[in-house]
């Protein structure tokens, strides 16, 4: 194909660079992959081989553990900041995850967050996690100052039933694990559930009640749909031009399909 028509393949090339991304996803053994897509060739093998020149040299100092797994290690430290030789104390360790910036959202049930119970939770977004990886997701929140976390309770069945943000005392060095809970039940309308009460009124939800639809609903409501809340709009169930208020009994996360 290069060979039959090169000026295509630039062009593809050109094409696939403008839609060069950094993509996380969930594997089926429960673990993370974290990969940049669509990168200039140039750069990406560049990458690999500082990545593979400082795998081999750590394998040299006495890091224990195969080629590939160093490399792991080593590409995580590098994008976290982190030292690539403080892995050589610890060789059989994983680099820490660090102090995460801006907002997560973990769903999992209050008895998991506290560790009394071991019920897997969510980041919406992500997928499914165990509570470890849950508890030590909130960790490494905590861990930055003025960062932000939120948890969303669920019931026996996995609904949502309950939404609440902590953020770190400006002065602190812990997190209060009293939240104030807001009620995500999706019954009959109320004044307290009005657009009115988060402070802008009209057909646009306000970045909180779009935060609270989002939580209560992780992905597009349609059946058979998946795709994640956070990418859907956030649609009126009874129309807005024929009364239908801005709500949360009357919002929920509907793709464009």
């Amino acid at each position: 194909m290069l060979a039959a028509d090169p000026a295509a393949a630039v062009q593809r090339r050109e094409k696939g660079q403008r839609d060069a991304r950094v993509e996380v996803w969930t594997e089926q053994s429960g673990t993370a992959a974290l990969a940049g897509r669509d990168l200039p060739p140039a750069a990406a093998l560049a990458a690999d081989q500082r990545i593979d020149a400082l795998a081999r040299r750590l394998r040299a100092a006495g890091a224990a553990g195969p080629l590939g797994q160093l490399r792991a290690h080593v590409y995580t430290a590098l994008l976290l900041g982190e030292s690539v030789e403080s892995l050589c104390p610890r060789p059989s360790s994983s680099p820490s995850a660090g102090p995460l910036a801006g907002s997560v959202n973990l769903t999992m049930p209050l008895s998991s967050l506290l560790g009394t119970d071991e019920g897997p939770g969510e980041v919406p977004g992500f997928g499914p996690l165990d509570a470890g990886a849950c508890r030590s997701l909130a960790a490494a929140v905590a861990a930055r100052r003025g960062g932000r976390w939120c948890l969303t309770i669920t019931d026996s069945r996995g609904r949502a039933v309950g939404h609440g943000c902590a953020q770190q005392a400006p002065q602190g060095a812990s997190w209060a694990l009293l939240v104030k809970i807001t009620d995500l039940a999706s019954g009959s309308c109320a004044p307290r559930h009005s657009q009115h009460q988060d402070g802008n009124a009209g057909y646009r939800p306000s970045r909180r009640l779009r935060h609270l639809i989002e939580s209560r609903h992780r992905t597009c409501v349609f059946r058979s749909c998946r795709r994640a809340a956070s990418r859907c709009d956030a649609d009126h169930t009874v129309p807005y031009h024929l009364g239908g208020a801005t709500c949360r009994c009357n919002l929920a996360p509907s793709c464009k399909r």
